[in-house]
């Protein structure tokens, strides 16, 4: 028997080290390339600069622009880490460590779960690896994510001290369901949800087990108690929050046919390529579907009631065999699916619903599969085509990273010709959409007021406008042409700017706009740099500087 032991320990630890490997060579492609570019990325990068100027520096040209949101937005999480990592690293690793920090935190905090719920299931942990370059990733939405990390960090801590209520325990369980909110409000209220089902199906199965009906019932309500008592700040917060700024403005739903396409295709994990991507997530649907009707038919067969019990006995038996205490993730799962169909996927200036329900959703399917009970040939078939197909998006993905990268790196380098505590209008005809905000890769190294700041235009971000000196803002202001009225030319309150960043594409050269504003702006400002294909800089000539002064 020591012999045996030796020898599942010995595997076990080699086990962990490959899960540690393949957990090292996932970052590769987040730390391939200078800038790993993603579509709000710069702009997160560029609002973590302007938050440690605030802080730090009281007297530059930031300030005039840019104030701390006074009310406490649930979407600090990923700006404090950037900001803290930005104290000490230059811009670009700074982002490159934030990135391997989640992606290594996502695949060991799944693993640490799927470890909590069944110790002997952790050869499915290797299901994360296709969920941890996302739509979601690619997008940006750096706070959302972290918060799927303290999902699984917060829901693997209470499974492990359900019943603990000492002060210590109490303490670091309220402080994670903070940051949990701090990093997104929908994750915070998804992660409540699932804490609650957990303690709510522990209830009911023990009662299957159990004629001790009035004590399970007080546990469950002691156990809600709790979660009640250390989420209240969050709580109080979330109140505070949604009073100051109420979700309005017109909804709008995915099309029938666009929510089955989500959903087979799990456009979730998709990157910048969706169209070559849906081989590999088609084949990913169909191994997920395969293995949730397997773990159902083996629930099912193991099923077993003694041939004297009474049929009114023999169903009860049934039912009580039937369920487990991790179905609570599955039932979970199922919540977010009704929400997926159900919910819109814009209201107003906030969206993509759909999509961060769809990962969500399946982030909770595939931790209810790697609990389950499989034959170790299908565990070790299920590891090969995951890794398999996480290594095939990422190889998909590497032609246009390579392409994107070279555009942020011009931007960022064109940043040098700028002068600190400069203003800078970006002017996009460009219609490239992975590119909307790579104009605030010009702010990440230095204090510059860049005027394309959509985080200032919205309500659950940590900076806002500086309305007070400046009440003229370009707040609900975002495309080209509309801040080009705005800031520059038909706006009598409009301010001094020293740099025009104009980006175009290689088809609109010619276009009538396009001429007619560069012919505009060609009386006040001189090309500086035009390095690039797809962008031009313009500075504000000296003689009209001194005609403005």
């Amino acid at each position: 028997m020591k012999i045996l032991s030796q020898i599942k320990n010995s595997i076990r630890s080699k086990e962990f080290y490959f899960f540690l490997l393949i957990s090292i060579v996932n970052v590769i492609p987040a730390i391939s390339y200078k800038f790993h570019p993603t579509l709000d990325g710069p702009s997160h990068l560029y609002n973590t600069n302007i938050i440690n100027h605030l802080l730090f520096d009281h007297k530059g040209q930031l300030s005039d622009f840019f104030v701390f949101n006074k009310i406490p937005v649930p979407n600090w999480t990923g700006h404090f880490l950037l900001s803290l990592l930005t104290l000490f690293l230059p811009a670009f690793l700074a982002e490159k460590v934030f990135l391997v920090l989640f992606l290594i935190g996502l695949s060991f905090s799944f693993r640490a779960l799927i470890k909590s719920l069944s110790p002997n299931n952790v050869l499915l942990s290797y299901l994360i690896f296709p969920f941890t370059y996302s739509f979601l990733f690619y997008f940006g939405f750096y706070s959302f994510i972290i918060g799927v990390v303290f999902i699984f960090i917060t829901l693997t801590y209470w499974l492990r001290n359900q019943d603990n209520y000492s002060i210590k325990h109490i303490t670091v369980l309220g402080l994670l369901l903070i940051i949990t909110y701090f990093s997104h409000l929908f994750v915070f209220l998804v992660l409540l949800m699932v804490i609650g089902l957990q303690t709510f199906t522990k209830a009911i199965i023990n009662l299957f087990n159990s004629k001790a009906f009035i004590k399970e019932i007080l546990g469950m309500s002691k156990s809600l108690m709790k979660l009640l008592f250390v989420s209240i700040i969050p709580l109080i917060l979330l109140y505070y929050y949604l009073h100051a700024y109420p979700m309005t403005g017109e909804k709008h739903y995915l099309k029938p046919s666009d929510m089955t396409e989500f959903m087979t295709r799990i456009k979730p994990i998709t990157g910048y390529t969706f169209n070559d991507e849906r081989h590999a997530t088609l084949a990913l649907f169909k191994l997920f579907f395969v293995l949730f009707l397997v773990a159902v038919l083996i629930r099912i067969v193991s099923i077993k009631t003694p041939l004297y019990l009474t049929r009114k006995k023999k169903i009860l038996s049934a039912i009580k065999q039937s369920f487990e205490l991790s179905d609570f993730i599955l039932f979970a799962a199922m919540i977010m699916l009704i929400l997926f169909y159900t919910m819109p996927d814009f209201q107003g200036d906030a969206g993509f619903f759909s999509a961060r329900i769809c990962y969500l959703f399946y982030l909770l399917l595939i931790s209810w599969i790697a609990v389950q009970k499989f034959p170790k040939w299908i565990c070790f078939i299920t590891i090969f085509i995951s890794l398999f197909y996480s290594y095939r998006l990422n190889d998909i993905r590497k032609a246009k990273l390579v392409e994107l990268n070279k555009f942020a790196i011009q931007i960022n380098n064109s940043s040098k010709l700028i002068k600190p505590n400069s203003v800078v209008l970006p002017v996009d005809y460009s219609n490239y959409f992975n590119m909307l905000h790579y104009s605030n890769y010009l702010g990440i190294d230095k204090p510059i007021v860049v005027l394309e700041n959509y985080e200032c235009n919205e309500n659950w971000f940590p900076l806002s406008w500086n309305e007070i000196k400046h009440p003229h803002s370009p707040k609900g202001i975002t495309s080209g042409e509309q801040i080009v009225s705005y800031w520059f030319l038909d706006n009598p309150n409009s301010i001094k700017v020293d740099y025009i960043f104009l980006l175009e594409n290689a088809y609109n050269l010619n276009d009538s706009s396009l001429l007619a504003f560069k012919s505009k702006i060609s009386k006040n400002y001189s090309i500086i740099d035009s390095s690039s294909n797809f962008f031009l800089l313009y500075q504000l000539n000296r003689d009209t500087l001194t005609k403005i002064l």
